[in-house]
């Protein structure tokens, strides 16, 4: 069995959508496979690992976490050590073990790949951010231009035409 054949049968019957959706997204990153095989991480560890992590974060007993930090801590669970984690008998140590963590070259390696493969994405993202502000603002002009040239078709101010399509936008919505 491969690591993400591991990973796809502990989410089989799983109704969460979250959880699927975190998964999704580990099973897209092919680095980590031989880390699913580790029979000491299991998808309820991952959970029990994150609802910790997402405590943290409370504020007046509310909480926001984007997905890409659930990931990465998804990420993290994996490709870590539970000892590196504080996790102990599949539970999250309350206590901080300073003098007991040890970091061996395995673990060292995998967080750089970790670090890169998210600088890449970031990087990705990055450019992705660009192309559609170009694509965005290319289409403020054409949108522009179509009501200038409509204006001048049907002999309105192009302010007016710009109030009558918000106004027939809004009564559509409102629909």
């Amino acid at each position: 069995m491969t690591g993400f054949e591991r990973l796809k049968s502990m989410v089989k019957d799983q109704e969460d959508v979250a959880l699927k959706e975190t998964v999704d997204y580990l099973l897209t990153k092919s680095y980590l496979e031989k880390k699913f095989l580790n029979e000491e991480k299991d998808l309820e560890g991952m959970c029990r690992f994150i609802r910790n992590k997402v405590s943290n974060h409370y504020k007046n007993g509310w909480t926001y976490v984007p997905n890409n930090v659930v990931f990465s801590w998804a990420i993290m669970y994996f490709s870590l050590p539970n000892s590196i984690l504080k996790i102990n008998n599949n539970k999250i140590s309350k206590k901080s073990e300073k003098n007991n963590i040890s970091v061996d070259k395995n673990n060292v390696d995998t967080i750089n790949i970790v670090n890169q493969n998210l600088k890449i994405e970031n990087d990705n993202l990055k450019e992705k951010n660009k192309r559609l502000e170009k694509e965005n603002s290319k289409l403020k002009e054409y949108i522009d231009k179509t009501f200038e040239y409509v204006s001048l078709l049907f002999d309105f101010s192009k302010e007016r035409l710009k109030r009558l399509v918000n106004s027939f936008i809004n009564e559509l919505k409102n629909r």
